[in-house]
């Protein structure tokens, strides 16, 4: 054999060992990867396992305690006590994009005293528009004018209905898998702490509202009272600035959505994508147009996707738990496609075709199951 062509032949087969674990021949009978089919059965199945558990994990919510507001202490002696409880109707129209949401609740006073709490009585966040702001009073008197009336022992007593659209800020770090604390936050807007005192009227309330939040699973309910610390006076001089403090109640509604909107919705077509875009290693090497368009493809479809779920968040949203995840996709279809168009750049400049299939398969199993395990530690994580 002339000296070019065994030198020729050395360089294809130094070339299928270093690419694929052996020579043109041993790819021509490739023995079973039973190392990676093994490694995949065992982890696989652990990665979706850590997966199930991480998303039914109980996750923290936003605290109650905020800046300028602290439990209630006891009401002073000069202070109006007025008995309050919320039963909630509904919840809807929860919007991440916009952070508000819909709600109808009943309400109602019990107490003793000359102030009647009622008309003052305000929904501190509410989105303060009058289509959406209604409230029906039980009782009034023969011109439609709230009028409470009386139990007993000089105990005076009203109750209402409201309906309201409530501006809350939501976490959405955790989004597709975030649980939110839906917050109604009621006020005296006349009479502060030392006039007036709301304290919930815990007795009364149901211990398992009937209560459907659409589109979410419900987790708890709570009142519990405040005050609220002002850091003005309002303009007015018989107080030092800061020294304003108001009665408030708060009704808490901690919310979890399904994990079926993230598997079902979210992550299996993103999946999909990620699996049709790395298939094309397994697509013949020689056929280069054909994985070029397939790598390439995918991470057009994975841009579009991701598309499709911001527009539930707002501009300005930071990073969220899915675009973590969709990161880890963008690098394995992104690797895909540097592969195939460094084993054409091969091939094009001598290299054996067969040299490659059996990388391309290992690259292809090690790539899905990182995107696996990846995702399921941004999950627990």
């Amino acid at each position: 054999m002339p000296a070019r062509a065994r030198s020729r032949r050395s360089y294809q087969e130094s070339e299928a060992s270093a690419e694929g674990g052996g020579t043109a021949d041993d790819d021509a009978h490739p023995h079973p990867p039973f190392r990676i089919v093994a490694f995949l059965a065992v982890l696989i199945p652990l990665a979706v396992l850590f997966l199930l558990f991480a998303a039914y994990a109980p996750q923290p919510t936003a605290s109650a305690e905020e800046s300028g507001y602290a439990l209630a202490p006891p009401p002073p002696a000069t202070a109006e006590v007025v008995y309050m409880g919320i039963e909630p109707i509904q919840i809807n129209s929860i919007s991440l994009q916009d952070g508000t949401f819909q709600t109808s609740f009943y309400i109602w006073w019990r107490w003793h005293g000359p102030i009647d709490p009622c008309p003052t009585t305000d929904i501190l966040n509410s989105t303060a528009s009058s289509s959406n702001y209604i409230t029906l009073y039980s009782y009034t008197n023969a011109a439609g004018i709230e009028t409470p009336i009386r139990l007993g022992h000089g105990v005076k007593y009203q109750s209402a209905k409201v309906s309201v659209g409530i501006a809350d800020p939501f976490s959405m770090g955790r989004y597709p898998l975030d649980s939110q604390n839906l917050s109604i936050r009621v006020e005296n807007n006349t009479y502060d702490f030392d006039q007036v005192v709301y304290v919930a009227d815990v007795a009364n309330l149901s211990k398992q509202p009937g209560l459907e939040v659409a589109g979410w699973n419900l987790t708890s309910t709570g009142l519990r009272q405040y005050v609220h610390q002002y850091a003005t006076n309002f303009g007015t001089l018989d107080k030092t600035a800061g020294n304003s403090r108001y009665s408030q109640l708060r009704f808490d509604v901690e919310v979890k959505r399904p994990f079926s909107h993230f598997l079902m919705k979210l992550f299996l077509p993103l999946f999909a994508v990620l699996l049709a875009g790395i298939s094309a290693l397994f697509v013949k090497a020689e056929d280069f147009d054909v994985r070029l368009a397939m790598a390439g493809t995918g991470l057009l479809t994975l841009i579009f996707l991701q598309q499709g779920y911001a527009g539930d968040l707002p501009p300005t949203a930071p990073v969220v738990l899915m675009d973590e995840i969709y990161a880890f996709a963008y690098v394995t279809v992104g690797l895909t496609f540097l592969r195939v168009v460094y084993t054409t750049t091969r091939i094009h400049h001598g290299g054996l075709v067969a040299a490659f299939a059996r990388t391309d398969r290992r690259i292809a199993t090690i790539m899905a199951i990182g995107f696996l395990v990846g995702s399921a530690l941004v999950v627990g994580l």
